[in-house]
């Protein structure tokens, strides 16, 4: 198991300015009547906007009791956790990413320590990350842990857990923080076990077929993503392997979901909703490759 904690880390390596820190006020909500121009108050609820010049932009109506904690308060206040629990061996590198939908209504600000990571033995490049999510609206903030391939930038999520925020006079806290994130690490850890058994289980041709079948039975895959996941896991295999001479294996399988979950286009609505799309595909190829270790293994 990875040695991971220390207690003597001071040093913070994540960036303290973000555009993800903007302004959110709170407004009364009401009507007008049409007819003779009254306003009435709504007294139960309120509304959350992004305050700039000009008016704002709305991002949710809540409760009259909503405690309203802005990312400016959340993401320093786990940061610090962060480099009271992980090394400082592992903190140097960290990178920080940052990801927003819905005009801000949710953030996530991602953190990756390329230093804390698998072996992989030639098979990729994959490192510990967690995800803190923060919406403006009625949720609890959102823990992810996962991991990122630095061989081409694909995603996997292998946890979640959601907390929590409450704000004492000038304090905030998150209840289980440091517990979470000592989980987070230990759970990388057990998913690099995983990685590890995957690059070493081919999927031979006698059960390929039917392994693309059973996905789509059990309702994880539609049969045209199936046809497309088998192109893209044969890519993989050709990508990492340098050549088409052996047998995809599951890790080939897995990283072709990640790629899709990570890098794929993402239909525009007009909603503004990438962030959040990616992340359910992300947790959704979790779903797939467990189904698919699950036959492969049977």
């Amino acid at each position: 198991m990875l040695d991971f904690t220390s207690s003597d880390n001071c040093h913070n390596p994540f960036p303290q300015e973000s555009e993800l820190y903007f302004r959110v006020a709170e407004r009364e909500l009401g009507w007008k009547n049409e007819r003779t121009s009254e306003y009435t108050g709504i007294s139960k609820q309120k509304a959350l906007i992004r305050a700039h010049a000009g008016g704002g932009v709305w991002l949710a109506n809540v409760g009259e009791n909503y405690k309203l904690i802005e990312n400016k308060e959340l993401f320093p206040h786990v940061e610090q956790h962060l480099t009271n629990v992980i090394d400082s061996k592992y903190l140097h590198d960290a990178q920080t990413v940052e990801h927003m939908s819905y005009n801000g209504r949710d953030c996530y600000r991602e953190y990756r320590f390329p230093s804390l990571k698998c072996e992989m033995h030639g098979q990729g490049n994959v490192a510990f990350r967690v995800i803190v999510g923060n919406s403006y609206g009625g949720k609890a903030v959102t823990l992810l842990a996962g991991a990122i391939d630095f061989f081409c930038t694909n995603g996997m999520l292998i946890g979640q857990s959601e907390k929590q925020a409450r704000k004492h006079t000038s304090n905030l806290e998150v209840t289980g923080l440091d517990d979470w994130i000592t989980d987070s690490v230990r759970q990388f850890a057990v998913h690099g076990e995983r990685i590890g058994r995957y690059t070493q289980t081919p999927i031979s041709e006698l059960k390929e077929d039917a392994l693309f079948d059973y996905l789509v039975d059990k309702s994880v895959l539609s049969a045209r993503r199936a046809d497309d996941l088998r192109i893209d896991m044969y890519a993989e295999r050709n990508s990492r392997n340098g050549s088409d001479r052996e047998r995809p294996t599951l890790w080939h399988l897995y990283s072709a979901l990640t790629d899709w979950s990570s890098h794929s286009d993402v239909r525009d609505t007009g909603n503004d909703h990438e962030a959040n799309t990616r992340i359910q595909r992300t947790q959704h190829a979790e779903r797939v490759i467990r189904a698919a270790d699950q036959f492969v293994g049977a």
